[in-house]
């Protein structure tokens, strides 16, 4: 979207030449790690496993607002720690108290 200083086909080759998962697609086959065909099979299975994730997110309801803050900050001993204030990109939206 907008102008940009690059052709189509040039960060097309960018993404070509330094896309970090063909990088180490091409060493595990090269070092002889596992093959073309055993990657393939990994991202297949890969693939299926995001679908199914997909499938089973959309089915289900969603959490409850209270549950959105679970988890996000944690104690040194795992514990979760109850935030006072969450803001949001929109700060009147921001839950909790404003500082």
């Amino acid at each position: 979207p907008g102008t940009t200083y690059r052709t189509r086909e040039e960060v097309g080759g960018v993404r070509t030449a330094r896309d970090p998962i063909d990088y180490v697609k091409k060493l595990l086959v090269d070092n002889q790690f596992a093959t073309a065909e055993e990657l393939k099979a990994v991202e297949k299975d890969i693939r299926n496993e995001v679908q199914e994730s997909l499938v089973a997110a959309k089915a289900g309801k969603p959490l409850p607002d209270a549950d959105l803050t679970k988890e996000v900050y944690s104690t040194a001993d795992f514990q979760s720690e109850p935030q006072t204030f969450i803001r949001m990109p929109d700060y009147h939206n921001s839950v909790g108290q404003k500082l």
